[in-house]
């Protein structure tokens, strides 16, 4: 275990270069234990980014206007950020989801209000709950949720994740069943289902850097471990979130 750490810590190093930093917590479900933990900033309240969209899509569902896995339907017209291509086209709750469409999720935002988004980010207990900096522009201004007025720790976003697999939120079950399936990820080589939101900041500060998340869960041999993933630094690799959070999971013993 000792060698594997070691080689996982250079690993990192490789992946992420030494300018990059990580935080990491794992809960089990059943319990609420703590089963592991790392990083310097797992209780800082942070910019949630894309990972905002799991109370997005529950609020979303729970109260009508996303109505099922491809409606409502969104067209894209011209002037809409497209940060990715698949941006620049119709979008429905899944695809929103998959591709984290930001302008699908303004538009959701806006039909909800900000002030219902509030009570329900305060009920949720989803870190400062604070939706004052606005929605932006559908060109590409931030929203509250990405370098805005919102902020939530990684530990807070595990707690928020442990309640919703627990159903403790008054919403409907509509709305747990179609963000939980939403949000799943792939079925691993051992059976163990993976499920989570990345999310991506952008550029935060010349000193900061930039935010790589991961937040979900894993379900395996009828165990449900939360997680709560974050990089940050001058050289996160978006594509080496998800493989990493794996690694760390593997070397746990989860």
């Amino acid at each position: 275990m000792k060698w594997r750490s070691f080689f996982l810590g250079v690993l990192c190093v490789i992946s992420f270069g030494v300018y990059s930093q990580e935080s990491f917590i794992v809960y089990r479900l059943s319990d609420g234990k703590e089963m592991f933990s790392k990083g310097e900033q797992l209780d800082v309240r942070l910019t949630p980014c894309s990972t905002f969209k799991i109370p997005l899509s529950l609020i979303g569902f729970d109260r009508g206007v996303l109505l099922d896995e491809i409606h409502p339907v969104y067209p894209y017209h011209q002037g809409y950020e497209a940060y990715l291509k698949e941006w620049a086209g119709p979008i429905n709750p899944t695809s929103w989801m998959a591709y984290s469409c930001v302008w699908y999720s303004k538009l959701l935002a806006e039909k909800l209000s900000s002030q219902v988004i509030a009570d329900c980010l305060r009920a949720f207990e989803y870190g400062n709950a604070e939706v004052s900096s606005g929605l932006g522009s559908l060109s590409g201004d931030n929203p509250f949720w990405i370098k805005g007025s919102l902020a939530i720790s990684l530990r807070e976003q595990a707690l928020f994740l442990q309640k919703m697999l627990k159903k403790e939120f008054s919403i409907s079950d509509k709305a747990y069943q179609m963000t939980r399936s939403s949000l799943f990820k792939e079925e691993l080589s051992d059976g163990a289902q993976l499920f989570g939101k990345t999310g991506y900041s952008g550029v935060v500060d010349d000193a900061t850097g930039s935010y790589g998340y991961f937040v979900g869960w894993l379900e395996k041999n009828g165990q449900t471990y939360v997680f709560a993933y974050l990089i940050s630094g001058h050289d996160v690799v978006l594509s080496r979130r998800v493989p990493r959070v794996k690694e760390l999971l593997i070397d746990i013993g989860v």
